[in-house]
């Protein structure tokens, strides 16, 4: 399973969705020395990458993020936010150790 780590201070932005209609809130994700796992099989609120894509528009807001490694947004099953990282503030790592009979 491939999972999705934060670098330490990356910007994670909020895909909101209300009643006034799409809103983007940011703020700073993790710690400074740390990174962070974002879809980690084991955590009670289930996040799964949706998709990512060079432009993201959402709320007014567009991401222009071809020189970035992309826009990759993701939802926690649990609380259904959406939320996304530039690719240049995530690593990946292929755990073979998590497969669906461990999840």
């Amino acid at each position: 399973m491939r999972i999705y780590y934060a670098k330490p201070d990356a910007i994670i932005y909020f895909l909101n969705e209300t009643e006034e209609g799409k809103q983007v809130n940011e703020n700073i994700f993790g710690e400074k020395y740390e990174f962070i796992p974002i879809n980690y099989p084991t955590t009670s609120i289930h996040i799964i990458k949706l998709y990512k894509q060079d432009v993201v528009s959402w709320g007014g807001k567009t991401f222009n993020a071809s020189n970035r490694g992309s826009f990759h947004v993701f939802i926690s099953l649990h609380h259904n936010i959406m939320f996304g990282f530039y690719g240049d503030d995530l690593i990946t790592h292929e755990d073979e150790n998590y497969t669906l009979e461990n999840v």
